[in-house]
């Protein structure tokens, strides 16, 4: 993944695995100068809790993967894996009825494109006990969709 030094503090300290761990509990914190936002399974993904154009940006983007898939090729667990699986298949099941402001914003698709099609990678290649049918069928819609 290439936001690496997203997950530093200000010391240079990598802290990867607290804003993975921060995304597996339910907070969502993309930038240094906004607090946590706290999620739930069923993510509000019209949210805007800052009135915040940018923050929106960042939540269509998927910059909650970030952590996870880092996270993960660092120490090889899938549960980064499934919570990012989790958070996809959520955002997907919520647009297929519904949209928000950043939902198909052009640099927005265009990143959340590059993670999905990682992620699809990596959970066939790696864990694909993971990856029922269903899921597979996801990815299939989504890439689909995110061409168009």
């Amino acid at each position: 993944m290439s936001y690496g030094m997203w997950f530093r503090n200000s010391d240079g300290m990598d802290q990867t695995i607290e804003y993975a761990d921060a995304v597996l509990a339910g907070r969502f914190k993309p930038r240094r100068d906004v607090e946590h936002w706290e999620f739930d399974s069923s993510i509000d993904w019209s949210a805007d809790p800052y009135k915040d154009d940018n923050w929106q940006f960042l939540l269509h983007s998927l910059y909650m993967l970030d952590p996870l898939l880092v996270a993960e090729d660092m120490y090889s667990d899938k549960k980064y894996a499934r919570a990012a699986l989790e958070i996809v298949a959520d955002w997907e099941e919520y647009h297929q009825t519904r949209e928000a402001k950043y939902s198909w914003y052009n640099m927005a698709v265009g990143m959340r494109s590059a993670k999905l099609a990682y992620l699809h990678d990596l959970v066939a290649r790696k864990y694909s006990d993971l990856l029922s049918p269903e899921l597979d069928q996801m990815f299939q819609r989504m890439s689909q969709q995110h061409v168009a």
